[in-house]
């Protein structure tokens, strides 16, 4: 849930690794935990790129993510 919570607020791109995990949480197998192990490594390796959020005279809302 907190990885949830996490992509919704901040990081979307990490939405498509949350999915999976999120459908299996009562019993989660091997394959689940390298899956929870990759994203939790790659969180760490990103932790410093930051998500930007401009408007400009048109008020249209951009947003952009150093990949």
């Amino acid at each position: 849930m907190k990885g949830m919570l996490l992509c919704k607020i901040g990081r979307p791109d990490i939405q498509p690794a949350i999915a999976p995990l999120s459908t299996i949480v009562r019993e989660p197998n091997e394959n689940a935990y390298s899956k929870l192990i990759r994203l939790l490594n790659y969180l760490e390796d990103t932790a410093d790129e930051v998500l930007l959020l401009e408007a400009d005279n048109t008020q249209t809302i951009c947003w952009y993510v150093d990949a």
